[in-house]
């Protein structure tokens, strides 16, 4: 944990490489479609074992 804040220091630090890294941030896809399926797939598998 130590070296990861040592590591986001360092970057927020050189402003360049910062803004690179807010950029990838924000364009990185963080809807819940994806995510939400996958539960709801593992919920019902989950269910099912329980009942069988």
């Amino acid at each position: 944990l130590l070296e990861a804040c040592g590591r986001a220091m360092s970057a927020w630090a050189d402003r360049k490489r910062w803004r690179r890294i807010m950029a990838r941030g924000m364009a990185a896809d963080h809807a819940w479609d994806g995510p939400a399926a996958e539960y709801e797939a593992a919920y019902e598998r989950a269910v099912g074992v329980q009942s069988a």
